[in-house]
């Protein structure tokens, strides 16, 4: 397949999603949960709170999605504590509504963009 040729104008986030409290949040305790703000964010869509860590005998992933619209989230304790303890990752990304267009070579394609903050916290 070649390249795409007369694709529609991307979709753009009208409002960037700013991460307000990611600077307080070196430490995690999974048993007290965290609260992740913002302010911004493309109406009508999520806010999409995602964390993980790596340690040497399993690894474990979270996502979690919110209205945009509430500035906030918290992800309980009963999702942390799936967790091993150690330095991960919690990021927070704002997804624009995807766009679709057309290429003859494919019965479907769209189009969408992201923004995301992403910080290194450990998860005690």
């Amino acid at each position: 397949m070649g390249a795409f040729h007369d694709v529609s104008v991307p979709p753009s986030l009208s409002d960037t999603l700013t991460w307000t409290n990611s600077a307080s949040l070196g430490t995690i305790n999974r048993a007290s949960g965290v609260t992740v703000n913002w302010t911004g964010g493309a109406n009508g869509t999520y806010a999409q709170i995602s964390g993980n860590v790596v340690a040497t005998a399993f690894s474990a992933s979270f996502v979690c999605n919110a209205p945009v619209g509430a500035g906030a989230f918290t992800v309980p304790p009963a999702i942390l504590l799936t967790l091993p303890a150690g330095i991960g990752e919690l990021t927070v990304r704002n997804y624009a509504t995807p766009s679709a267009f057309t290429v003859s070579e494919l019965d479907i394609a769209f189009s969408t963009v992201c923004t995301l903050s992403t910080i290194s916290p450990m998860y005690q």
